[in-house]
């Protein structure tokens, strides 16, 4: 049995790239509140595949939210990099 591994802790203070709805995508700061792994399993030639998301309260009043770790980083240049990156592919 394999261990699953993450990145961030509760608590932690991190940077996420976050869109969508009303709110224009953007890199904003947060809180760890929860880490969340789910596992998934495919028959055939077995696969298993994992995907981390983690709960975080968003700073700036504007509640919590869900993000996966690919949005996450911990700190500002990491995250301005990706999102600079993201804007222009």
């Amino acid at each position: 049995m394999g261990t699953i591994t993450y990145l961030y802790e509760p608590n932690d203070v991190v940077w996420v790239i976050s869109g969508g709805g009303e709110c224009p995508i953007a890199v904003i700061t947060g809180t760890v509140l929860r880490v969340r792994t789910i596992v998934s399993v495919t028959s055939g030639s077995p696969t298993i595949t994992t995907k981390t998301y983690y709960d975080i309260r968003l700073d700036a009043n504007l509640g919590t939210s869900e993000f996966l770790e690919a949005n996450v980083f911990a700190t500002l240049s990491a995250a301005t990099t990706e999102y600079e990156n993201r804007l222009t592919s």
